[in-house]
């Protein structure tokens, strides 16, 4: 996997699908999933990222750790809404 291009996955899913900035923000903006729902997956997406990041550490990866991370922490003070 090329790191450097913006359009390759960061990891893939258990089922093989692609994760990368443009699902999870995609997820964000559905409105077809419940707020818990977004952030069951985004802690399962974290883990995944970081165990991805202990192998071998990317400039996009961790960007990524970051932003979720944050929406994460943002979501403890003001909930990720339905």
């Amino acid at each position: 996997m090329n790191e450097g291009r913006n359009d390759e996955p960061l990891l893939r899913a258990p089922d093989g699908t692609p994760v990368g900035e443009e699902e999870i923000r995609d997820l964000l903006a559905d409105e077809g999933y419940s707020a818990d729902r977004r952030k069951g997956w985004l802690k399962e997406v974290l883990t995944a990222l970081t165990a991805e990041e202990k192998r071998g550490s990317s400039p996009r990866r961790r960007a990524l750790i970051a932003e979720i991370s944050q929406i994460i922490g943002d979501s403890r003070r003001e909930p990720i809404s339905d």
